[in-house]
């Protein structure tokens, strides 16, 4: 099939291809995963070649990817819910390495993508808790916490992580999500307070599973590679995201003194 031109001759339309689609498919994935945007441009770049490609234009930003081909449509994928899944960055990777050497058509390819894309999580749902509750003890002794203020950091954060992932199914904003957070981790605080724990114990290790890290860690990498849009973008929403979680910390610890608890 063709197309005219408003002021030329017919050209020939840009095809489909399963390649173009793996190579969206895999930059969601990554990106989506918590990569950072030069490894998901190098990647992308990395797969398009050894599919054959020849010269691949990446475009990325936090929220989506922008592919272009010669001889194909131009791809626009934008990634709506984002979370951290290092072992999806870590198969793609692997996937993107081997391509030159397992060959393959690229439909192959495409489906080898999806296949990543419905791996579940590596860990169940009580050893993400009891990790949660691990590191909320280690950052209390880190900041001085007495024995039963740990204790009482560990059940803050074993509560924290389930309410944290109850809110990310009930809520596609982290902003909410973050805010509510911090509302409950505030209230800890408080209550550990009516027992003679120290709020400025128990708030902070309440809010470091919240903190936005790995947010503030890409930004960094992505100012330092060149990425100044994709690092400036990623560095406001870090800022965002730690003034909601100390607002909702505030509002938690104020409505918690205002009834008395």
């Amino acid at each position: 099939m063709s197309w005219k031109t408003p002021s030329g001759p017919r050209v020939p339309e840009a095809r489909f291809d399963p390649g173009m689609d793996a190579l969206l498919e895999a930059g969601v994935l990554l990106l989506a995963s918590g990569a950072e945007t030069y490894r998901v441009e190098d990647t992308l770049i990395h797969m398009g070649e050894a599919l054959g490609f020849g010269k691949v234009e990446v475009f990325v930003t936090p929220t989506g990817v922008i592919l272009s081909i010669p001889g194909h449509r131009m791809g626009l994928r934008r990634v709506v819910e984002r979370h951290t899944r290092m072992d999806i960055i870590a198969r793609v990777n692997d996937l993107s390495r081997s391509l030159p050497a397992r060959g393959g058509s690229r439909a192959e390819i495409l489906r080898s993508v999806e296949e990543i894309s419905h791996i579940a999580p590596p860990f169940r749902k009580t050893v993400e808790v009891a990790a949660a509750a691990a590191a909320c003890v280690g950052f209390a002794f880190l900041v001085g916490a007495r024995p039963l203020e740990g204790a009482a950091a560990a059940l803050a954060g074993a509560l924290m992580s389930l309410v944290r992932r109850g809110l990310g199914f009930a809520f596609a904003d982290r902003f909410l999500t973050v805010t509510v957070g911090g509302v409950l981790a505030g209230m800890i605080g408080a209550v550990g307070a009516s027992f003679g724990l120290r709020e400025a114990v128990l708030i902070p290790s309440s809010l470091i599973l919240l903190v936005p890290g790995l947010q503030i860690t890409n930004a960094v990498r992505d100012v330092l590679s060149g990425d100044v849009l994709s690092g400036s973008a990623l560095a406001l929403e870090a800022v965002v995201l730690a003034l909601a979680l100390a607002g909702g910390a505030g509002i938690g610890l104020g409505a918690a003194r205002l009834v008395h608890l």
